[in-house]
């Protein structure tokens, strides 16, 4: 447990629960309601991400929990969409080249999850779940919406100190 760490193992946990809902929802949907593999994927990639998000932001990563969910929320959001774009491009070749891949696509989804794990691991641990202010050369632009004092980028406030505060913005002159 020393080499791997106790991330890692929580990590590698909640991606297999991930994957048992990945795979239950795809074959449900392809033999049960005979949805296209692809459909079905999108569907299972989306139910699987939804269960992750709590997952990892209290159990995996707690010192991440000292992030405003917000930001946070966007930038999971955001590598995640990368995250499954490697494994449903995996998924996507694998199953239109026929044979094994196309009969059972599970046997598919499992090869896209694991090429996309390592990925989302040192996204998750080194950006989405990092202790604020970790990140502040990967992410600097999201560092003023994890902390309070600086005001509300998104309303345009300025941060204390700054010496345009108290002059009227462009939009006002």
């Amino acid at each position: 447990m020393t080499f791997l760490g106790r991330d890692v193992i929580r990590f590698g946990i909640v991606g297999s629960l991930a994957f048992l809902i990945d795979a239950t929802v795809l074959a449900a949907l392809v033999h049960g309601a005979a949805w296209s593999p692809f459909a079905a994927r999108a569907a299972a990639i989306a139910t699987a991400i939804l269960c992750t998000w709590r997952l990892h932001r209290y159990w995996t990563f707690p010192a991440g929990r000292a992030r405003s969910p917000l930001p946070q929320s966007l930038l999971y959001g955001t590598f995640q969409l990368l995250t499954v774009s490697l494994n449903y491009s995996v998924f996507s070749v694998l199953v239109l080249t026929g044979g094994v891949w196309r009969t059972y696509p599970v046997l598919a989804a499992a090869a896209g999850s694991l090429t996309a794990m390592g990925f989302s691991y040192l996204l998750s641990k080194r950006v989405t779940f990092a202790e604020p202010g970790a990140t502040t050369k990967l992410v600097g632009a999201w560092r003023g919406l994890d902390d309070p004092r600086r005001g509300d980028l998104r309303r345009g406030d300025l941060s204390p100190g700054d010496s345009r505060q108290g002059e009227p913005s462009p939009a006002e002159d």
